[in-house]
């Protein structure tokens, strides 16, 4: 096997599945085995088929196509959505679903960029570190309460279409959820149809910058693991888009903000009682009490 200048990447027998041979080279030359793409006289192989003895000019090719694409197959609740022409689209059989990208990033520095077609209420766009956090009850608060069973995620909250009582960072005001869905550190600028939620990301450094349309809106510290790009829609004809443009796209701003300050991991008690509530229907008007950015009751 060897890679496009011709340098020799592996040897291997006769009988080997092309799946083998992938990672065989990731052991050997640390190419993950989903970022790998084999050629043999042009043609693509498929993980399952066998090498004969005559298949000696394979040519291995770095693929940063799973990066960018949506993972429907291993996900238990796949069928729910559907891509088409690069956009993923949610035919709203559940609740809402969580889908991951196919391949995470793990050292590096990568953008992302995340086109929200289409939010029919909320959307979660982020990062977790767990390929099993996808489907429904995978480990997302938004189904369970139980520590134990909890998976982390860092999200830009999209925040709800209509308000409907509901006007706090935890459920209802766009924000940053650290951690977990409706762990609200601070608020975030709102997203529409049509908006675009860009993820800055250092690998090494574990820093994580969230931007809209372009404008920062904070960064954090994200744990040095690979991580998944994940949406989770939850409305029939939801539709987001994954794109990964060149670094060369972002700006200065956004590179500075990978140098901090970083957005603390807990929101501070001074502005859990500063109270920014968002314009809206009165809550007391539909029997509840207002609620402060992390969703605590205010004092009366």
């Amino acid at each position: 096997v060897r890679d496009l200048t011709g340098s020799l990447l592996l040897s291997a027998e006769a009988g080997e599945k092309s799946g083998a041979l992938k990672q065989m080279i990731e052991a050997k030359c640390g190419i993950p085995s989903g970022l790998q793409m084999l050629l043999l006289d042009g043609r693509m192989l498929q993980d399952e088929e066998i090498l004969g003895v005559e298949d000696n000019s394979i040519t291995m090719i770095f693929d940063e196509t799973p990066y960018s694409s949506w993972e429907l197959a291993k996900n238990a609740f796949g069928s729910s959505c559907y891509v088409e022409d690069g956009k993923l689209y949610y035919v709203g059989q559940h609740d809402y679903v969580i889908v991951l990208n196919q391949e995470p990033v793990r050292s590096g520095v990568h953008y992302f960029e995340i086109t929200m077609h289409v939010i029919g209420d909320e959307q979660w766009c982020g990062v977790v570190t767990d390929p099993t956090r996808a489907g429904i009850g995978c480990g997302e608060s938004i189904a369970t309460d139980a520590v134990s069973q909890l998976k982390e995620g860092w999200f830009y909250y999209c925040g709800r279409r209509t308000q409907r009582g509901w006007s706090c960072t935890r459920d209802g005001v766009a924000a940053f959820h650290c951690g977990r869905e409706r762990h609200a550190i601070c608020p975030f600028k709102p997203v529409h149809d049509g908006d675009v939620i860009g993820m800055l990301i250092n690998c090494d450094d574990g820093v994580l910058v969230f931007l809209n349309n372009g404008e920062v809106q904070g960064a954090c510290a994200v744990p040095k693991k690979p991580l998944y790009v994940s949406t989770c829609p939850d409305r029939d004809k939801d539709c987001v888009e994954l794109r990964k443009p060149p670094l060369s796209s972002v700006s200065a701003e956004a590179m500075e903000a990978l140098r901090g300050p970083l957005l603390p991991e807990v929101a501070p008690e001074t502005q859990r009682l500063a109270a920014r509530v968002v314009p809206g229907p009165d809550p007391e008007a539909v029997g509840e009490a207002p609620a402060d950015v992390a969703g605590q009751p205010l004092a009366s």
